[in-house]
């Protein structure tokens, strides 16, 4: 079977759409790096949630909420 230059035009220009698209997609579909997700930012976010507090005679005295914000830099 013999294609015509046009006919395999058409596919080429078709593959070619499809494998863009794909790529616009994945790309999409990678996360994005906030401006804080650097290993030292990390050094703290073990206190991140509620906490209660506590006197030295074990008297609960309050309670704390630590949250991140401003994008998780603080």
């Amino acid at each position: 079977m013999r294609h015509s230059f046009f006919q395999v035009l058409i596919i080429g220009v078709l593959f070619s759409s499809l494998s863009v698209l794909a790529q616009e997609e994945n790309q999409i579909n990678e996360p994005i790096a906030g401006p804080c997700d650097s290993e030292g930012f990390e050094q703290f976010r073990f206190w991140v949630g509620d906490w209660n507090v506590y006197d030295t005679l074990g008297n609960q005295v309050g309670t704390n909420n630590v949250q991140l914000i401003l994008k998780g830099c603080v």
